[in-house]
């Protein structure tokens, strides 16, 4: 599989909420690096993405979309916004990835509360 399809079957799996399709476009020591919950590994998967599921009303399919898809030449590097609908919640996300798949995902969460008067 090609980087960019790597990239875009790892959206798909994030879109059916689904961690088999997730890893299969992951390379071995795959982090999710989420400023919320740390450092999410393929071992914890599951447990994130069946908590964060639990906090969608209805279980709205898709589970997160992504939209605003930027990469390099070679897809080594991916960005992307992304949201769940219903919940108000999005934010971007940067993708590494190489030829065995994505290496990581580093994911800022987008606010409408202003911290600053």
């Amino acid at each position: 599989m090609k980087r960019k399809e790597m990239a875009m079957a790892y959206f798909e799996g994030w879109g059916e909420a689904d961690t088999g399709l997730i890893l299969k476009a992951c390379a071995p020591g795959y982090v999710l690096d989420d400023p919320d919950a740390g450092e999410i590994t393929e071992d914890s998967l599951d447990e994130f993405v069946a908590q964060l599921r639990s906090t969608v009303p209805g279980g709205a399919a898709p589970f997160v979309t992504n939209r605003d898809i930027l990469a390099d030449a070679d897809w080594s590097t991916v960005s992307c916004w992304w949201e769940v609908p219903g919940t108000g919640l999005c934010g971007s996300g940067l993708l590494k990835i190489s030829d065995e798949g994505v290496l990581s995902e580093r994911v800022a969460y987008y606010s409408k509360q202003h911290i600053m008067p």
